[in-house]
C-alpha cells in the first residue's frame, strides 16, 4: 500500500535511513502480486526499492524480494501461455483491461531487470503481447461505405512496451 510506496520513494530520493529501515521492515510483511491497481501500490515500492542503485540496502531482502518478483513474472508467463487470449492474469478481466496490461508490463520489465535468464526474459516479451477479441462489431461495410454492417468480431494484437530513463541536470 501507500505505506510501503512512499517511505521507499523517500529513502530513494534522499538516502533517508529512517526511510530504508521501514521500507525493508514493511517488505517482511507484503508479498510481490501479480494483480494489482492504484488502490494496492505495494509492488511500486518493491520495484523502487529493487531497482536502486542506492548503497546500504539488506541483502538478504534483496535476495528475497527479487525471488519473489521472478517468481511471479514466471508464473504470469505460464498463465499467459496457457490461455487463450494470451493474458497474463488468465481469465480476470475488469473494465479498462489496458490499466492492467501495462502493470503487467511493469512487472515483467522489472523482473527481466532483476537477472532473469535469457529464456525467462523471451518468455517475459511474449507474454507481455496482448490480444484483444470483441465479439458483434458494426464496421463500414467494404462493398458499401454509406452502411454499417455487424460482424462477427475484431481482433488486435499488439505488444506493451516500456520506456526509462534518469533525467539529469544540465
Amino acid at each position: 500500500d501507500d505505506r510501503y510506496w512512499a517511505p521507499a520513494e523517500i529513502w530513494e530520493t534522499t538516502g533517508d535511513a529512517t526511510a530504508l529501515a521501514e521500507t525493508e521492515k514493511s517488505s517482511k510483511l507484503m508479498n510481490i502480486r501479480q494483480d494489482w491497481d492504484w488502490s494496492d501500490v505495494q509492488n511500486l515500492g518493491v520495484y523502487t526499492y529493487l531497482l536502486s542503485a542506492r548503497e546500504g540496502r539488506d541483502p538478504e531482502r534483496v535476495e528475497t524480494l527479487t525471488r519473489q518478483v521472478i517468481s511471479q513474472g514466471d508464473a504470469m508467463a505460464t498463465t499467459a501461455e496457457s490461455h487463450g487470449y494470451g493474458r497474463s492474469l488468465g481469465p480476470t478481466y475488469y473494465w479498462g483491461i489496458n490499466g492492467i496490461i501495462a502493470r503487467s508490463v511493469m512487472n515483467f520489465t522489472v523482473a527481466s531487470r532483476l537477472g532473469s535468464s535469457d529464456e525467462q526474459k523471451a518468455r517475459y516479451r511474449g507474454a507481455a503481447g496482448y490480444q484483444l477479441d470483441r465479439s458483434n462489431v458494426v464496421v463500414t461495410d467494404p462493398t458499401d461505405p454509406s452502411r454499417s454492417i455487424l460482424v462477427d468480431g475484431q481482433r488486435t494484437n499488439g505488444i506493451g512496451l516500456g520506456l526509462g530513463g534518469k533525467l539529469t541536470p544540465g
